[in-house]
């Protein structure tokens, strides 16, 4: 009777122990996906920086352009 008892009570266990283990692997998931999230939303603005330094660049450029094609007063 006794080892029937402790059986079932060790079967519980194991259940609780792998409901955990789950709700860990959720929680896990969740992490990632945020990290991924803010990952990619970082590496976004990353690009909209770069882009805006492009444009600076043809900017500065242009000027340069403008600054040959103007006859210097010497």
């Amino acid at each position: 009777m006794e080892k029937e008892v402790e059986e079932e009570e060790v079967g519980m266990v194991e259940e609780e122990v792998g409901m955990v283990k789950e709700e860990v692997g959720m929680e896990e998931v969740e992490v990632g996906m945020v990290e991924e999230v803010e990952v990619g939303m970082v590496e976004e603005e990353v690009g909209m920086v770069e882009e805006e330094v492009g444009m600076v660049k043809e900017e500065v450029g242009m000027v340069e352009e403008e600054k040959k094609s103007t006859p210097s007063h010497h």
